[in-house]
Formats: structure tokens, C-alpha cells, sequence
């Protein structure tokens, strides 16, 4: 090594140390590192001082969010890191000429990030908050929230439903404006875990859980909890998707806003909840009050959430504006200042239970789909839209009905058009047809079944007095005759009776 260097080194006084740097050559620089080395230099730079940018990537400290390979501070083989921003545009230069513009989303939305709103020509970077279930983004005061107010003459949230995501915009004026809304997430990027020793990245709060970076949280032994705002409580479970939760022992919820608090059940799809207060209830009882404004979502087979429990609605009293739970909620007494959260569709309750769509299955081996379609019962496969929820059973007890067709459009207008019961009976809301000219679907060629009814009103009651005798109009009306052959040939053919 260069005496020169060998000085540097041993070298203690501020000065000198700074004096030597500065009169370092590229062939000093080549014999202590590979960021500057003798073959990249011609013979006749060997003496040349070192040039502030040499000094500097000799100098670079290691940067984790450096991404240019040739930089000096890059760092080689990191297993994971931001590769950059995902953008999305959710409304381009969009007029609003009202205090309020409702706009139909075609893309999700990820509340990770953060929005870039552009109001008439000015960039706002605004982070995404959450107040009891209402998400958005700007001056919360304008849908009278004080949590989040700031100076933005705006305030942008989304409204999720089944079918669709709504952004909805509301300023303060109605003078015209101009604006475009961009949403902005991080793209991480991490090498394969089979490239891992361990492919358990982050460890959860559970014993041997896990869960990926962001808002999740495994609280289960050997859970695991990956997405947005997901949990997973129970041992063995997994939760994925956004804000879902995973209580049920071995136990999947996966989607939007689901819960599967079932052992082994799975619930996938897009669920629904809302944050209440007004219940009342004693320590360890499972009789509740309820405020009539929640009517609509205090239906059996719904869910109550406090905390980190939860309890299924067994059955409801309406006039008295009462409901019983499967189990008590808490060992505390209920009042009606908590906030309770109400899981109203995306519900597997019911041990081994399966529920998709927008639906509830919160009986033992029980099956949803559709939409808000509840599965109340032991066994029981629902699906449609709206069902009449069966209370006659429970989560382990078998109801009237092992299969329903729900027909209803609302919470509070629900009806079936099709029961099978566990006897084997069906009932249909409408006629019951067959054949067809096409051999595929009811058409013109179909044929209603008659009812009963319709027979015996129809034809007339036998008894063995009627033996030997035909059904006869007379006078208009089906009756039992005797008959009698007054000529065996009309001379048409035809044999003549009276």
C-alpha cells in the first residue's frame, strides 16, 4: 500500500487528514478500492488527482431505496423493495357544476395509498383516512366528519357496494370546477420466497403466524394475514383481500369486508358492515335492545362485532324492538353508547360453513350464494337475492327448509320463489310448468301443472255408488251418470249415448 495511504491512516490530526485527501491520486484511490481501479484508468492518469465525483462514490454510504443498478449507493440482492408508484386515474378534468357529483368507478380503489387531486389546476397529495367505515380523502367537514378537516375545497369518498364502487365528490360551492383524481400506491417488489430460507417475511402477533407488510395483523398461532387491513384470529387461519377478517379456527375469509368467524368455514367475495350504537345489554346475556333505525339490518342470521367477538342473530322481535344472539356478546354489560359493527352480507358463521357473493352462511355445513342471501340453518343451501331467512332451526339444528330461492329487493322486502322442504315438498311463488316446443325452456309449447284445487273443483268427489258411471256435464256441472246406448250407429260412425 502507498505511503501516502499508509500516512492517511495513521493520521490524527483534522487538517492533515483533509490536506492528504484532497492530493490522493487514482492510483491511491485503485490500491484501496474496486470503486476506482488501475485497469479502468490509461497510464498517463495514474498521478491525476481523484475527481469529486470519484470521491464521492468512493465515499457512498448504501442507499435501500436506491433502484438504479449503476448507481454507487445501489444495493445488490435486496429480497425486497419499492420498485416505484402504480398509478391510477379515477376521474379525468371532470366538471362539477353542483355541490355534489356522484362518479362510477371501473377500477379498484387501494386504500394503501394516498390520492393526487387536481382541483381547478392545483395539485392536492392527500393521504387516504378512514372514519367508522367512511373512506376518503380531503376536508372531511364537507360530509360533516371534524376528524380529517383541513384546507382542501374538497372532500372525495367511495361508497362500496356489491355491484359497483361509487366516488362521490361534494365541494362547497356550486361555481363550476374542474377535477381529476389520481390514485397512488407503492409497487413493492420481493424476490421469490423459494429464494428465501424462510419464506415467513414479517412475523404476526400469533405464535408462528405471519402476515405481509401493510395494515394486516395475525393474531392466531400459525395464522396468516396479507392484503389491506386484514386480520386473522384464528389458529390456522387465513385472511386476505381488503379489510377482512378470519376468526373461525382454520378458518378463510378472502375479498372485500368479509368475516368468517366459523371454525373451518370460508367466506369469499364482497361483504357489508356499519358501525351502530344504541344496544343494550346485560353482563353475559344474549337478549339485546336495538334502536328502530337499524330495523333493516337487525335480520337473523346477521352478525354483531365488538371488539374481537362475535356473535350471530338467532332470532328477532321487531315490536318490541329485541333480538337474541347465539352466545353473549361480553361478560360487561352493553350500553348504548359503544359502537358495535353490524356484518349484514359476507358472513360465514356456521361451523364448516361456505359463503360467496354477497351472502351469509351462519348455519353448520350451510351454503350462500347470491345476493344478501342468508343461510340460517343447519345444512341449508340458499341462494338468489333476498331470501326469507328460516328461524325455524339454527347454526346446528336443521330449519323447515334444506334449500331456498330467494326473489326479494330489499332488506325489509324480502320473499322466496322456491322452497324445498326436508320431507321433500317444493313450493313455487308461481306456476309450475312443463315440456316445451324447443325442448330447453318454458315457451308456447309449455303446459302448466294443474293444482289440486283446480281438480276437485273440477271433478267431483267418487264413491262406490258412482261405479260404472262417466263423467257428465249437466246443466253446466262435472257430474257421476249412468249411461245408456240408444244407438250403436248414427249412421256416421258414431255410437250414440244419453
Amino acid at each position: 500500500m502507498p505511503n501516502k495511504i499508509i500516512t492517511f491512516l495513521d493520521q490524527h490530526d483534522r487538517s492533515a487528514i483533509e490536506d492528504i485527501i484532497d492530493n490522493l491520486t487514482a492510483e491511491d484511490v485503485g490500491a484501496l478500492s474496486n470503486l476506482t481501479t488501475l485497469a479502468d484508468l490509461a497510464a498517463d492518469e495514474n498521478s491525476r488527482l481523484v475527481t469529486d465525483e470519484e470521491k464521492a462514490a468512493w465515499n457512498a454510504k448504501p442507499d435501500w431505496n436506491q433502484n438504479d443498478p449503476t448507481a454507487p449507493d445501489y444495493v445488490n440482492n435486496r429480497p425486497f423493495y419499492v420498485g416505484g408508484n402504480i398509478e391510477i386515474t379515477l376521474a379525468d378534468n371532470v366538471e362539477i357544476t353542483s355541490t355534489m357529483l356522484n362518479v362510477t368507478l371501473t377500477s379498484f380503489v387501494d386504500y394503501s395509498g394516498y390520492l393526487i387531486i387536481t382541483f381547478d389546476g392545483v395539485d392536492y397529495k392527500c393521504d387516504i383516512w378512514n372514519i367508522d367505515g367512511t373512506i376518503g380523502a380531503g376536508n372531511s367537514l364537507l360530509i360533516e366528519y371534524s376528524e380529517y378537516s383541513n384546507d382542501c375545497p374538497f372532500c372525495v369518498f367511495f361508497v362500496e357496494m356489491a355491484q359497483k364502487l361509487m366516488m362521490g365528490i361534494r365541494v362547497n360551492d356550486e361555481n363550476g370546477h374542474i377535477i381529476s383524481v389520481k390514485s397512488v400506491v407503492e409497487d413493492p417488489v420481493k424476490i421469490p420466497s423459494k429464494f428465501l430460507i424462510n419464506s415467513n417475511i414479517i412475523n404476526g402477533e400469533g405464535e408462528k403466524s405471519t402476515k405481509t407488510v401493510g395494515s394486516t395483523n395475525s393474531i392466531g398461532i400459525y395464522s396468516f394475514a396479507e392484503g389491506c387491513k386484514t386480520v386473522s384470529g384464528g389458529s390456522y387461519s387465513h385472511a386476505e383481500g381488503y379489510d377482512t377478517v378470519a376468526f373461525g379456527k382454520s378458518s378463510h375469509a378472502e375479498g372485500n369486508r368479509t368475516l368468517a368467524a366459523g371454525n373451518y368455514a370460508h367466506v369469499e367475495g364482497s361483504g357489508s358492515y356499519r358501525p351502530a350504537s344504541g344496544f343494550t345489554c346485560d353482563a353475559n346475556s344474549t337478549t339485546f335492545t336495538y334502536p328502530s333505525n337499524l330495523q333493516e339490518y337487525i335480520v337473523a342470521g346477521n352478525a354483531i362485532k365488538y371488539n374481537e367477538n362475535v356473535v350471530i342473530i338467532t332470532s328477532v322481535d321487531s315490536e318490541n324492538l329485541t333480538f337474541i344472539t347465539d352466545s353473549p356478546l361480553s361478560t360487561d354489560a352493553i350500553t348504548s353508547d359503544l359502537r358495535l359493527y353490524i356484518y349484514y352480507e359476507g358472513i360465514a358463521n356456521g361451523a364448516m360453513s361456505h359463503a360467496e357473493g354477497a351472502s351469509s352462511a351462519t348455519g353448520s355445513y350451510s351454503h350462500s350464494e347470491g345476493f344478501s342471501t342468508i343461510a340460517n340453518s343447519n345444512c341449508q343451501h340458499v341462494q338468489g337475492r333476498y331470501n326469507i331467512v328460516d328461524e325455524t332451526g339454527g347454526q346446528s339444528s336443521s330449519g323447515t327448509y334444506l334449500h331456498i330461492v330467494g326473489n326479494g329487493t330489499f332488506n325489509t322486502k324480502r320473499s322466496n320463489a322456491h322452497t324445498l322442504d326436508w320431507s321433500g315438498n317444493a313450493w313455487f311463488a308461481g306456476d309450475v310448468y312443463v315440456g316445451s316446443t324447443s325442448g330447453k325452456n318454458k315457451d308456447e309449447g309449455s303446459k302448466v301443472l294443474a293444482t289440486q284445487e283446480y281438480v276437485d273443483i273440477r271433478v267431483p268427489a267418487w264413491t262406490e255408488a258412482d261405479e260404472g258411471k262417466v263423467l257428465k256435464i249437466v246443466n253446466g256441472v262435472p257430474t257421476w251418470a249412468n249411461i245408456e246406448i240408444t244407438s250403436a250407429d248414427d249412421g256416421a260412425g258414431n255410437v250414440v249415448i244419453s
